[in-house]
C-alpha cells in the first residue's frame, strides 16, 4: 500500500490517493501524514482517491476505532470539504458518519473529474 498527497488546483485541494491493498491502520498513518498539511495552510477541500486500492480485511483489532478517533483529532478548518473517490462502503460509511458529526461536507463521488469539481464549486 502507499500513500500519494500533493496540492492541486493551485493549492486549493489537498489530493490524497491510496493504491494497493489498504487498511484502516494505513488510513491512520496516512492522516498523521496529512495534518502537516493542515498546521501549514488551512486547506478545506479534500480530494481522497480509493479508485486504485482495495479493502485489507486483516486490519488489527480496533484499527476502525482508533481510525476514526484520529479524524476526529484532526485540524480540520471550518467548513471543510472531502470528496471520496471510489470508496467502499464498508471503509467509508463508519468514516462518513464520524466527518458529518465534527462538521465536515462529505460526498462520494465514483468519477475524480466530479469530485473534484465539485470541491471546486465550493465556497
Amino acid at each position: 500500500m502507499s500513500t500519494h498527497l500533493q496540492l492541486i488546483e493551485g493549492g486549493q485541494v489537498l489530493d490524497v490517493q491510496f493504491d494497493g491493498l489498504l487498511s484502516f491502520s494505513d488510513r491512520s498513518e496516512a492522516l498523521a501524514n496529512v495534518r502537516p498539511f493542515l498546521q501549514r495552510q488551512p486547506i478545506s477541500r479534500i480530494l481522497v482517491d480509493f479508485s486504485d486500492a482495495s479493502i485489507n480485511r486483516n486490519d488489527k483489532p480496533g484499527a476502525a476505532g482508533e481510525f476514526t478517533t484520529e479524524l476526529a483529532r484532526m485540524p480540520f478548518p471550518a467548513g471543510t470539504s472531502i470528496a471520496y473517490v471510489g470508496a467502499m462502503r464498508a471503509a467509508a460509511d463508519p468514516v462518513e458518519w464520524v466527518a458529518n458529526a465534527i462538521g465536515l461536507r462529505v460526498r462520494r463521488f465514483y468519477k475524480r473529474e466530479e469530485a473534484l469539481a465539485w470541491l471546486m464549486t465550493l465556497t
